[in-house]
C-alpha cells in the first residue's frame, strides 16, 4: 500500500478505499472516486506495483467467493447508489482492493460485513519504517504523496498535469508544498520594476482583487482632478484609507451599515454637467 500511495499520489483513505472496479490494468490508470472535495479524477498505475497489485487481486478472489457461500451481506455502497442497486455490493467489481481480514459489524446501519483496512494499521507500519530508516526528517503516509510530486516535478513533468494528477484545483497548491527542487536561471529584474510582481499570487481570487484594487485608485486619481482642494483632500484620504484597510469592500459595509464616501455616478454627472453641484460624502 505504501508503494501505492508514492507510485499514484493518492491519499492515504482515497487507497484504503480503492475497489476492484477503480483499477485498470489494461490502460495503466486507477480512478479515484469521492476525493477531497467529492471529486473523481484519474491518476497513473504505475508499472513497478502492477504485477503485485494484479496478483493481489487474484487472490481475493477465493476470499470473496468464501463470503458469499457463507451469505455475508455486500460491502458498503455510495449512499445514492445503495438505494438505487442495494444487491451490487456483493457484485466482484465493488469489493474492496484492501479488505479487512475479519468481518465486523457496521456501527451505523448494524449489518454484519466484510470492511476495508483501518488506515490506522498502515500508518503504524509506515512510522515503524521511518524509525528503522532512522531517518532525521518526520515522515508519513501523506510524506509519499508530496514525493510523488516533487518527483515527477523535478524530471520535467508538467505542472498541470501533476495538479490533474493530486486532484488539485490550482497549481500554486502543487508549488506551495512541493519539496524544494532545482529552480529555473531567471533575469534579473529592470531598474525601476517593482519586485512587488515577483511575489504576486497567481491564484484568480488574488488577481481579481488586486486589478478592482488598482482600478480604483486610478478612478479616485482621474477623478479628483476635478474636485476643489478641500474635496479632493477628503475624498482623496477618505478612499485611500478604506481601500488600505478593506473598509470600503461590500462586505464591510453591510456590516457595519456604511456605505463607500465615493460617488462615481454623481462625479461623471459633475464632470459632464457642472449644474449638478458639488459632490459631497454621505456622513
Amino acid at each position: 500500500m505504501a508503494r501505492l500511495l508514492y507510485g499514484t499520489g493518492m491519499r492515504l483513505m482515497e487507497c484504503v478505499r480503492l475497489r476492484i472496479k477503480d483499477v485498470d490494468f489494461a490502460r495503466g490508470t486507477i480512478t479515484v472516486r469521492s476525493g477531497k472535495g467529492n471529486k473523481d479524477r484519474v491518476t497513473v498505475l504505475p508499472e513497478s506495483v502492477r504485477d503485485v497489485l494484479h496478483a493481489h487481486i487474484e487472490r481475493l478472489r477465493e476470499l470473496h467467493a468464501q463470503d458469499r457461500e457463507e451469505n455475508l451481506r455486500g460491502v458498503e455502497l455510495p449512499d445514492a447508489f445503495a438505494v438505487k442497486s442495494p444487491n451490487a455490493g456483493g457484485s466482484w467489481a465493488w469489493q474492496w482492493v484492501f479488505p479487512a481480514r475479519n468481518i465486523s459489524r457496521d456501527p451505523r446501519s448494524g449489518i454484519v460485513r466484510r470492511h476495508h483496512v483501518l488506515e490506522d494499521g498502515l500508518q503504524r507500519a509506515v512510522k515503524r519504517a521511518v524509525r528503522l530508516a532512522d531517518l532525521n526528517k518526520p515522515a508519513s503516509c501523506h510524506t509519499l504523496r508530496h514525493s510523488f510530486a516533487t518527483h515527477l516535478l523535478e524530471a520535467g513533468t508538467d505542472i498541470r498535469t501533476v495538479q490533474d494528477l493530486l486532484g488539485h484545483n490550482y497549481a500554486t497548491l502543487v508549488e506551495s508544498w512541493s519539496m524544494s527542487r532545482p529552480k529555473p536561471a531567471t533575469a534579473a529584474p529592470r531598474r525601476g520594476s517593482s519586485m512587488r510582481s515577483s511575489c504576486r499570487s497567481t491564484s484568480p481570487a488574488a488577481r481579481n482583487g488586486g486589478t478592482r484594487a488598482r482600478k480604483r485608485m486610478e478612478t479616485i486619481q482621474e477623478l479628483a482632478g476635478s474636485l476643489s482642494g478641500e474635496m479632493r483632500h477628503r475624498l482623496w484620504f477618505t478612499s485611500a484609507e478604506e481601500t488600505s484597510n478593506g473598509l470600503s469592500s461590500p462586505l464591510w459595509q453591510r456590516q457595519h451599515g456604511r456605505r463607500s464616501s465615493l460617488f462615481p455616478e454623481r462625479i461623471r454627472q459633475r464632470k459632464t454637467d457642472p449644474a449638478v453641484g458639488p459632490c459631497r460624502p454621505q456622513e
